[in-house]
């Protein structure tokens, strides 16, 4: 019974020493597939790994790929999931004029065509209200000038007449001009 009881512990041992290699061997693998897809987005960059997947798109080497590059990414940053769960937290706490205003700033700084749409739209309505207050300023300053001379003509009969009240010429064109002459005798 000895005998027995012995070789069935060394095959034991021995099994269990080939499940810690292979354990290890795995473990291995699954490190150096992890390095190869690191390495894989550094050389080939982001576009050309897209194009790549698409032409591999169902494949198994393509399935193994993104196995390996989904772990690669979580093991990034182990926060990951805790950020994103605090994240929630503080939209939910937010009011209702902040969550719009976020989600309206996630969707224009979202997309590069959004941030296009978003500059040429400011840039036309900032371009129109340019416009019309340099049109408005052109117009009020010529109305402005306009009234001044007005009043500067005025003012000029005005002080002509009454320099020359003794002046039978300066009454007939006081008379025949749009100043009337002065009635009130105390003015200087």
């Amino acid at each position: 019974a000895d005998v027995e009881g012995g070789t069935g512990e060394e095959e034991l041992n021995r099994i269990k020493a080939e499940l810690a290699v292979a354990k290890s061997e795995a473990t291995a693998a699954k490190t150096d597939n992890i390095a190869l897809v690191e390495r894989l987005k550094y050389v080939h960059g982001f576009k050309q790994q897209q194009r790549r997947e698409a032409d591999v798109e169902g494949g198994t080497g393509a399935d193994v790929e993104r196995k390996y590059t989904r772990i690669y990414e979580e093991g990034i940053n182990p926060f990951k999931e805790f950020q994103g769960q605090q994240r929630e937290k503080q939209k939910q706490r937010m009011g209702f004029v902040d969550r719009a205003m976020y989600m309206f700033a996630q969707l224009v700084f979202g997309s590069q065509s959004a941030r296009l749409g978003a500059f040429v739209y400011l840039s036309i309505v900032h371009m129109l209200l340019f416009s019309s207050m340099m049109r408005m300023v052109h117009h009020s300053s010529s109305a402005l000038y306009e009234h001044q001379q007005a009043v500067l003509d005025h003012r000029h009969s005005v002080t002509a007449v009454l320099q020359h009240e003794g002046d039978p010429l300066a009454a007939a064109a006081a008379s025949a001009g749009a100043v009337p002459p002065p009635t009130d005798s105390r003015l200087p």
